[in-house]
């Protein structure tokens, strides 16, 4: 039996955590699938450097992953070789640490993609999203693809 491939993209939501509040994170957007995931307090003709974002805030660099766990295809899944895509919203803190994982889709329910998704990407860690020089707390999306070759 031929294993599955799990894929995992970063979609930054372009926004820090802060005063900005959460509802503006969690509003549904296409742009998430649609990876040009756009914000309404982001400039798309930003003043900032390379790999950097516009915000309110000042020029943003999103946070860079360092450690990457992945994710192990769910044992339902392999069975029936079923393939499933799930999109993350994530919060990483100051420190690179990710503190909450929430699911936003899974094409797949019931086959367990949903909690192996969010079991890996707990133990991601982060070079923290930076503001100037000090580090922000920083929530984005990520999606993982869980595929059979």
């Amino acid at each position: 039996m031929k294993s599955g491939t799990v894929r995992a993209r970063d979609l930054h939501l372009r926004c820090a955590i802060g005063w900005l509040g959460l509802s503006l994170l969690l509003a549904p957007s296409a742009s998430i699938v649609a990876d040009t995931p756009q914000s309404p307090n982001v400039s798309d003709q930003s003043p900032c450097g390379r790999g950097q974002q516009a915000s309110d805030l000042g020029c943003i660099t999103p946070p860079e992953l360092v450690k990457r766990v992945q994710p192990e295809m769910p044992e339902k899944a392999r069975k029936e070789r079923v393939d499933g895509t799930v999109i993350l919203w994530v919060l990483v803190l100051k420190d690179g640490t990710v503190e909450r994982v929430m699911p936003l889709k899974n094409s797949r329910v019931g086959y367990g993609y949903e909690e192996a998704a969010e079991r890996a990407v707990r133990q991601w860690g982060y070079k923290p999203a930076y503001v100037g020089d000090g580090p922000i707390d920083y929530a984005m999306t990520t999606v993982i693809d869980f595929q059979f070759k």
